[in-house]
């Protein structure tokens, strides 16, 4: 912008000049006049040049000087925070990358622990299912265990509210009894039907995994079956008459998959089982039925402990009542001893009167009778009797 203003000034000087020789010239004549004109034009053309020139190159060397200190402060400063800039991405690359080798590191062990643990619980997985296909006594026991496990996080009391098959002397007998707070007492067997199920899953067609759903479903209807020809409630009514036995018994499936499966692949299960008097459970269905069981128990304790609090605050009024009137009657005696004292110190008192016998132990004394000092006071009034008697 300043070499344009530079520029323009110089050409407008020019054109200053020229107008000046131009009338110079006008006053010549001729040939002369022309010739001086060109010579004086081109004079000042030259002279105009050197100077632009030099004016040029000075407003040049100028501009080079500042533009280069002003390229050298903008430069530095530029470096300056260009140096800053890689210092704190250098830093924080630097505890990117520490942070990064924490966190690999955290997560290679927690990928060790959970492979560790994976490997665990699928050695477990593998030594379950190889015990549980092993045979119904083995299954049996698991699903007893499952029963058990469920009860004990029930809040139910075991041998109060609810009691469990124990030993081989329970044979014959169902793996558990609930009763609730009416008296009401439910029977509960557990059933396990795996082996053909653990099959189905395992099965490598769809075909062979349909074929051995169907025999789990037959082994379900066979417990089903079994358990109601137990007539577990008909024996034990006989057994103990006073019980009152729920009419139907609780058949428990420890496994909720195999019992979704069977009953998947057969509804009419349900309906079978109920005109057996049969109702199958799982371990979604119990819990729940148990949790409500034990918090009727804890409302019957709150409803009974309420009555007892009620008896004894009846009994401790009774009792206060009783003590507030023996009070009475002990008061009444008090005023009543209190008269009658009145009425015996009236006699022995000080006062002379027909009925007092003050005055012959006074005559007495006067006649040499010995008595004590409490005596002698009573009997005389005063101190000086005393200090004669002493003398």
């Amino acid at each position: 912008m300043q070499i344009a203003i530079f520029i323009l000034s110089i050409l407008l000087g020019i054109a200053a000049a020229f107008i000046i020789v131009l009338a110079m010239a006008y006053f010549r004549s001729g040939r002369e006049r022309d010739r001086a004109t060109r010579e004086a034009i081109e004079g000042l053309r030259a002279q105009f040049a050197t100077i632009a020139s030099e004016e040029l190159a000075s407003r040049t060397r100028s501009l080079v000087e500042q533009n280069r200190d002003e390229v050298s402060s903008i430069a530095g400063g530029l470096r300056d925070e260009l140096l800053r800039s890689m210092s704190e991405l250098r830093s924080a690359t630097e505890k990117a990358v520490r942070e990064t080798s924490e966190i690999g590191a955290k997560m290679l062990t927690g990928v060790s622990g959970v492979r560790d643990s994976a490997e665990r619980l699928g050695r477990k997985a593998e030594g379950l299912e190889q015990a549980l296909a092993g045979g119904g006594q083995r299954q049996g026991i698991w699903g007893e265990a499952v029963m058990a496990r469920i009860f004990e996080l029930s809040g139910l009391r075991e041998k109060e509210n609810y009691w469990l098959q124990e030993g081989e002397g329970g044979a014959g007998r169902p793996d558990a009894e609930v009763r609730d707070p009416a008296g009401r007492i439910l029977i509960i067997d557990s059933k396990t039907s795996l082996t053909a199920y653990l099959k189905a899953c395992n099965a490598q067609t769809d075909a062979e995994a349909a074929q051995f759903i169907r025999e789990h479903v037959a082994s379900v209807r066979k417990h089903i079956a079994e358990l109601a020809a137990k007539d577990y409630i008909g024996r034990l009514r006989r057994e103990h008459p006073d019980r009152k036995y729920i009419p139907n018994v609780a058949m428990f499936v420890p496994s909720e998959a195999a019992h979704a499966a069977a009953i998947a692949s057969d509804p009419s299960l349900l309906q079978f089982a109920a005109e057996k008097g049969v109702s199958i459970v799982t371990p979604t269905t119990l819990q729940p039925y148990l949790r409500i069981v034990a918090l009727a128990w804890q409302q019957d304790t709150v409803e009974r402990n309420h009555a007892e609090i009620i008896s004894k605050a009846g009994l401790l009024v009774k009792r206060v009542d009783a003590a507030l009137a023996s009070l009475e009657a002990l008061g009444s005696s008090i005023e009543k001893a209190g008269g009658e004292f009145e009425k015996v110190m009236a006699l022995v008192g000080r006062r002379e009167g027909t009925h007092s016998f003050v005055k012959p132990a006074q005559d007495l004394v006067a006649l040499g009778v010995k008595m004590g000092k409490a005596r002698s006071r009573a009997i005389s009034g005063s101190e000086g009797t005393d200090a004669e008697q002493g003398s």
